[in-house]
């Protein structure tokens, strides 16, 4: 099954190098270690040598050279049953796949492909330590600016059809790398190129692998009983070993297909996410009982890379890990579920004898390649159609026509000679035939020293050719040996172009933490004391303002207060009285009897006579009997003397209701009774 995953590139340039020149890691392999790279190749305006400069050259095209990420990466990665490790065509049909991925999934956008296998290792398998090719993987680095205007077209994880264009110079958006449209691109793009259904083939796969990659890992039982999954712990702990920072070891992972995220304040959490030789996609934290274990947590990281930091700056090589499982795998079980393809013989397209078949007669109807209709004409010396010989110093060039153009192709001097030979020795025995029959005999022998030397020049090509082979052996390793060569230069150079950028941001900051210092040094010691002076003048004036005119007004209110006239309250009540009199205004109030209730005379009418010569009858009736008791030596209280006054009102208004409810009121004029 092929399983998808995609995360940003921090530092395209670091992850750019681990892929494409880095050397494999599994070094006890037998037969040597595997090459890091088996098939790489570009799409769009770019190269692979150049990648990384041709995507920030489009970048700064559009204006786009600040992008946090200039880059993204994905992994195609394929299981054993799908592509066989060992079968370097089958890693050849995984970078096609790829290829055309890449123009489904991020059309009109460069992108670099590098297929490769990964670290193979030992497993235990049957009780027996057995050698397991790394699975076949591709890893694309995907530019984050587009190049090219395109319209996007798919279908969203809940069904809804969508529709998005982009032009020239716009980034990545949430919806091109939202992993549910990448995994239906990848499912159709395996339907289409290797006819199964690769979703149905993932579910299988988790199936049969429900909870055997989740077993606790028993080489590290002892450490605290942390769960952990092997395979990637072994490409940790190879990243661990190698990088000299946090940023390092962050693509080093990503080089191994392991996506790293950070967690929390400070980013001091971590997390990891790799597709397993299952194909199954597996997410787990460094720490925690289900955790990859508090060696993989960043403080621990960073400590490791310090030290591997200090062991380069001593001349030390850095030791990588052995690529050893020491925990059984079912990598290679013979039970796991196989693809299930929808080819008329159900084999793989590429495995189809009745396609080849086609194939192949299509080429002979169509004259047959290139090659062989050159050979054709080399070795028979015989008109081939649209082929032309030519004698060129001491050899002999074949010239096909191809369509579009010419293919020349070269015969070494001793074939040339061979086939001049031969071709002597068939004149000859043409011109004795043409003499008399009786030269027969001696054309036959001719005919067969003629056939002799045919086969001689063919011995002669096949020896040739597997010179050639040799050769182009010894060419192909001399140039990865100066690839391998130009690739480390390259990353010294960019470590140390690296390292000198980072000391002009450490020596810019430095600058600009020395100017804030002194700008607060110069707030401290004059700004902020000249500001406090000006506002407390201001405050101190505005608070004189305000004590003067506060001043002012006290002023005019002693000179308003001292011009009014002193009161005399005893001598308005008495000029209120004599006001009252002369208006003939009288209080009066009934004449009570000695029951209580108002005296009447003989008409019926009730007895009125002054309120002021009652209260005072009263109240010297009231001191002589309060006297004759014996209680005259004690003063009345105030008290005392208001609830008097209170129930004498209270009778006299009662005697008053009684008299106004007999009309009585009505000749009282000028006169109100008291209380009223």
């Amino acid at each position: 099954m092929t399983s998808t995953g995609i995360s940003a590139l921090p530092y395209l340039p670091g992850f750019n190098r681990y892929t494409s020149n880095s050397p494999a890691h599994d070094q006890d392999r037998p037969g040597g270690p595997s090459a890091r790279v088996e098939y790489m190749s570009c799409i769009g305006d770019c190269a692979p040598e150049t990648f990384v400069r041709d995507v920030r050259r489009n970048a700064l095209a559009y204006g786009q050279g600040d992008l946090k990420y200039d880059a993204y990466s994905v992994v195609l990665s394929h299981s054993h049953e799908e592509l066989d490790p060992s079968n370097d065509f089958h890693g050849w049909l995984a970078h096609q796949l790829a290829r055309e991925w890449v123009n489904r999934a991020f059309p009109g956008r460069q992108a670099k492909i590098v297929t490769q296998r990964d670290n193979g290792r030992w497993e235990e398998v049957d009780g027996k330590r057995t050698w397991v090719d790394g699975k076949w993987h591709s890893h694309i680095m995907v530019a984050n600016v587009a190049e090219q205007e395109v319209t996007l077209r798919w279908t969203d994880a809940e069904g809804v059809e969508k529709t998005r264009h982009y032009k020239a110079g716009r980034a990545i958006d949430g919806d091109l790398k939202n992993i549910f449209r990448l995994r239906r691109v990848t499912d159709a793009v395996i339907q289409r190129e290797w006819q199964y259904d690769n979703a149905a083939y993932v579910e299988a796969c988790r199936r049969f692998n429900e909870g055997a990659a989740a077993k606790q890992d028993y080489a590290q039982r002892a450490e605290r009983g942390y769960s952990s999954y092997d395979e990637v712990r072994l490409k940790l702990r190879t990243a661990a070993a190698q990088a000299t920072d946090w940023t390092d070891y962050v693509t080093r992972c990503q080089a191994a297909a392991v996506d790293v995220k950070t967690r929390g304040a400070g980013g001091t959490g971590v997390s990891y996410a790799w597709v397993g030789d299952d194909g199954l996609e597996r997410k787990a934290r460094a720490r925690g009982k289900t955790g990859l274990g508090p060696e993989f947590a960043r403080a621990e990281i960073e400590k490791r890379c310090e030290q591997n930091t200090a062991a380069l700056a001593r001349g030390e090589a850095l030791e990588i890990p052995e690529q050893v499982l020491v925990v059984p795998s079912n990598t290679v079980a013979p039970d796991r579920p196989r693809p299930q393809y929808q080819t008329a013989d159900g084999k793989p397209p590429w495995e189809n004898a009745e396609a080849l078949a086609e194939y192949e007669a299509k080429v002979r109807a169509t004259g047959g390649t290139y090659e062989a209709r050159a050979e054709q004409a080399l070795v028979t010396g015989e008109p081939v159609e649209g082929v032309a010989l030519l004698r060129q110093d001491d050899g002999v060039l074949a010239v096909v026509d191809a369509g579009d153009g010419q293919a020349v192709f070269d015969v070494d001097a001793a074939l040339a000679q061979r086939v001049a030979e031969i071709e002597a020795a068939q004149a000859v025995a043409d011109g004795r035939l043409g003499e008399a029959e009786t030269a027969m005999n001696e054309a036959a022998v001719l005919r067969a020293r003629a056939d002799a030397a045919l086969q001689a020049a063919e011995a002669d090509r096949a020896a040739g050719l597997a010179e050639v082979e040799d050769l182009k052996r010894a060419a192909e390793t001399a140039v990865e040996d100066g690839r391998k060569a130009g690739y480390d230069a390259g990353y010294t150079q960019g470590r140390t172009e690296g390292r000198r950028a980072e000391k002009e941001v450490y020596d810019l900051k430095t600058r600009r933490l020395a100017d804030r210092e002194a700008a607060a040094a110069k707030w401290e010691t004059e700004t902020e004391p000249a500001l406090r002076a000006e506002i407390r003048s201001e405050i101190e004036d505005a608070m004189r303002d305000d004590r003067d005119a506060a001043a002012a007004d006290r002023a005019d209110a002693r000179r308003r207060l001292e011009a009014i006239p002193e009161y005399d309250d005893e001598h308005w009540v008495d000029e209120m009285k004599r006001a009252r009199l002369e208006a003939e205004y009288e209080v009066r109030t009934p004449v009570l009897g000695a029951d209580g209730r108002a005296m009447e005379d003989a008409d019926g009418k009730t007895v009125w006579t002054s309120a002021h010569q009652e209260i005072e009858k009263r109240a010297r009736e009231r001191y002589n009997r309060i006297k004759e008791e014996g209680k005259g030596q004690e003063d009345e209280t105030v008290g005392q003397s208001r609830e008097r006054e209170a129930q004498t009102q209270s009778q006299g208004k009662d005697a008053w209701s009684t008299a106004s409810s007999q009309g009585q009121s009505q000749s009282q004029s000028k006169r109100k009774y008291i209380g009223e």
